[in-house]
């Protein structure tokens, strides 16, 4: 059974919760000057992005192309690229080259070190490290001021930093490897 109640009880519940907004407001008044702080000093915060499964990797690939990038240093697990796009020399490698995109490509792979011989054509320096030294499942690409990480096994998919002190620090491992790696390639 339901019964009526006085309409003043609702003027109540108003005041009530009025009250205890009232209450809140004054507690983050409080804080909020402290927290501001805290917000300020923390700098400027990367920018993260996931992409999940294939379809997410293809728009990673469509984001590099339309970044306006000139050179792209990476790391590649080519094996693994192949298995999910098994065209992606021709179908991707055509659309930086009609955009003029150089690229540095450290890379494993099973067949060896079969990259150098399109180099020139695909606006490229390779360089090849064995996989069973050296066993890559993901491909990282660092351009502009991006970092993008790509997941090729098991559950595929793709993460994007844009920050300048993460993606100069990348290019500063990418150097270091690239000078080592020259023993491989002689």
């Amino acid at each position: 059974y339901f019964r009526a109640e006085d309409p003043e009880y609702l003027s109540k519940i108003i005041e009530r919760e009025k009250k205890l907004s009232d209450e809140r407001n004054r507690a983050l008044s409080e804080v909020l000057p402290e927290l501001e702080k805290l917000y300020l000093s923390s700098g400027e915060r990367p920018r993260v992005r996931f992409f999940d499964g294939v379809d997410g990797l293809r728009t990673m690939q469509a984001e590099f192309l339309k970044s306006g990038a000139e050179l792209v240093e990476s790391f590649s697990a080519t094996d693994e690229i192949t298995k999910i796009f098994p065209k992606f020399g021709e179908e991707y490698g055509s659309k930086k080259i009609k955009k003029q995109i150089r690229s540095k490509t450290i890379y494993t792979s099973s067949k060896g070190p079969f990259l150098k011989k399109i180099d020139e054509e695909m606006l490229r320096e390779s360089r090849y490290v064995p996989f069973d030294k050296f066993p890559v499942s993901c491909d990282i690409s660092i351009y502009k001021n991006t970092v993008s990480m790509s997941v090729l096994k098991n559950h595929i998919f793709g993460v994007l930093i844009e920050n300048k002190e993460i993606a100069d620090s990348m290019r500063s491992f990418f150097a270091m490897a690239w000078e080592n790696s020259e023993k491989y390639n002689k």
